[in-house]
């Protein structure tokens, strides 16, 4: 299973090829009162054959494949980065490598488990800008 956030998605969701292949998903960001804040759209593909089909894809190529082979810099999730992250899953993600491809004003970040085994991407960029444009929880 590869899970695309909601920054990514919205990247790649206008594009049919991609759309076919996705099963729907969505992210919930909890309010102080165990309720939900808002949701945002994401995506889940499962099975090895979509996941090769969604990588074959030109959308999925121009926007993720050229970004981590022709990097302006790779780093480890910052505490920031991964703080945003989180906020899009409620499970801790133990022993698993957080790594932020850059190029120009985009920030991908890859989840990878294992031996190159990539389980979730996301733009954070995007991501910020929608996590960040919700109103402040009340206290």
């Amino acid at each position: 299973m590869l899970a695309v956030g909601p920054g990514l998605w919205s990247m790649l969701k206008d594009d049919p090829e991609v759309l076919a292949l996705h099963t729907r998903g969505m992210t919930a960001i909890p309010d102080r009162q165990g309720g939900v804040r808002a949701s945002f759209d994401m995506a889940t593909f499962c099975g090895h054959d979509t996941v090769a089909s969604l990588i074959a894809t030109p959308r999925f190529h121009d926007v993720v494949v050229v970004m981590m082979t022709s990097p302006d810099g790779v780093a480890a999730a910052t505490p920031e980065e991964r703080q945003l992250f989180y906020a899009q899953t409620p499970y801790e993600l133990d022993g698993l490598q957080l790594v932020v491809f850059k190029k120009g004003d985009h920030r991908l970040l890859v989840v990878a488990k294992g031996a190159g085994e990539v389980i979730w991407f996301e733009m954070l960029d995007l991501w910020a800008r929608m996590y960040g444009a919700l109103p402040p929880e009340p206290q």
